[in-house]
């Protein structure tokens, strides 16, 4: 049998408290792991001041926005104080629904390649 004396025993004890906590059992838990996954949306801004005569009381159309692929992973550890976040987005446009017969009918667009056949050289 094996004496110790008081601050012996407080080290010992200091140190199996501190291999308890970092054991595997032990370690920060997930709270919450989100997963969001959005094929394709489309809304329309509209705006009801623009317009005259009997118009004005008609909403009319400002732009179009259009999405594909929107993907959301989220993870907290509430523990550790963490939150780790990935947003992914597929495609987006967005259309010109102010300017009639504007050479620009998308204001925003994936980039196309364009190749040199098409050009004409």
């Amino acid at each position: 049998m094996f004496l110790f004396c008081a601050e012996e025993e407080e080290f010992l004890d200091e140190l199996a408290e501190s291999h308890l906590n970092e054991s595997i059992f032990n370690r920060d838990h997930v709270f919450a792991h989100l997963n969001f996954h959005l094929e394709s949306g489309a809304f329309t801004l509209m705006d009801s001041t623009v317009g005259n005569g009997k118009e004005s009381n008609l909403p009319k159309a400002i732009m179009e926005i259009e999405f594909s692929d929107v993907k959301w992973n989220s993870e907290v550890r509430p523990r550790s104080g963490t939150w780790e976040f990935c947003l992914s987005l597929g495609a987006m446009y967005i259309r010109d629904k102010v300017t009639t017969s504007t050479l620009f009918p998308l204001l925003v667009s994936p980039q196309t390649k364009v190749s040199l056949l098409n050009i004409g050289y």
